[in-house]
């Protein structure tokens, strides 16, 4: 009986994609897209822009929050480059969102560049986590994934290598199979 209960509680911790480990509590789902497309950003020139327009509408959508000086960032934007080079954007939607206090161009575009973070990237503030992580201290790497219609569908709060990059690829194909 108890082996049982373990398998099952083992089994709905597989395929539940809002966990980034069975033995960790997954942080609150953001609001929907809708709720916060009008979030400000910075795009990798300095322009002014919000979430919406740098988003294809009608998309999965993986919004990663990320900044230089977080190793387990640099790992989790790897993966999320291999997840863009076998998905076309015309598919998925990634974003990652840059954080860091201080906009150091050089550290920011050596990291993208190590990282092989070939996706749409943009600068945000503490206010923009905020929005998505209903909290003002920001506690990175985040990640969120959202289906097509703008519903947040997952949420990781840590990047522990292959556990967590598969549940992101689990909560991606969910998002594609919707």
């Amino acid at each position: 009986m108890l082996a049982r209960r373990a398998l099952l509680a083992a089994a709905a911790a597989a395929f539940t994609p809002n966990l980034a480990l069975a033995d960790h509590a997954a942080p609150p789902m953001p609001p929907s897209l809708h709720e916060v497309g009008a979030v400000r950003l910075r795009s990798a020139v300095g322009a002014e822009t919000n979430l919406s327009a740098v988003l294809r509408p009608h998309l999965p959508t993986v919004i990663s929050f990320w900044a230089t000086w977080c190793p387990p960032c640099a790992a989790e934007a790897r993966h999320l480059g291999r997840v863009r080079a076998r998905i076309h954007p015309a598919r998925l939607n990634i974003l990652g969102i840059n954080v860091d206090r201080r906009a150091d161009e050089i550290a920011i575009a050596r990291f993208i560049h190590a990282a092989n973070a070939i996706y749409t990237q943009v600068r945000g503030t503490s206010e923009a986590y905020e929005a998505f992580a209903g909290r003002p201290d920001i506690r990175l790497p985040r990640v969120f994934v959202f289906g097509a219609d703008g519903a947040p569908l997952a949420a990781f709060d840590r990047y522990i290598g292959e556990a967590t990059s598969r549940r992101i690829d689990e909560a991606v194909d969910a998002a594609l199979a919707a």
